[in-house]
């Protein structure tokens, strides 16, 4: 039986696994039950592993998905120096920010 979880609550001392039952038609069920695992050479039966469907918008807007992090490789830099060139050079975007932060004074 393949459930989804939902999360997990205490009753009577115990503690409880909340989730719901999966179908045929829901992604999770569709790509893994009846399937090859996707972990394979591991002694344990409950392994971890990152999958696309677990991603979610990587934070340089750039629409890829990422899993575990924020940024694809790379697009950290991407997303800063895009922001940086909002404001105009490195040094102009420094400056603006220490005064925004207070760490400066406008002029000073």
């Amino acid at each position: 039986m393949e459930s989804a979880l939902i999360g997990f609550s205490r009753s009577d001392g115990r503690s409880v696994i909340n989730g719901r039952i999966l179908h045929s038609g829901h992604p999770v069920y569709d790509r893994y039950v009846g399937k090859e695992s996707p972990v394979q050479g591991v002694r344990n039966p409950v392994s971890y592993f990152d999958v696309e469907m677990d991603g979610r918008p990587c934070r340089c807007g750039c629409g890829g998905s990422v899993v575990g992090h924020d940024f694809l490789p790379g697009h950290d830099q991407a997303a800063l120096h895009a922001r940086i060139k909002q404001i105009g050079t490195v040094a102009e975007f420094l400056d603006w920010f220490d005064v925004v932060r207070g760490n400066k004074r406008v002029g000073g």
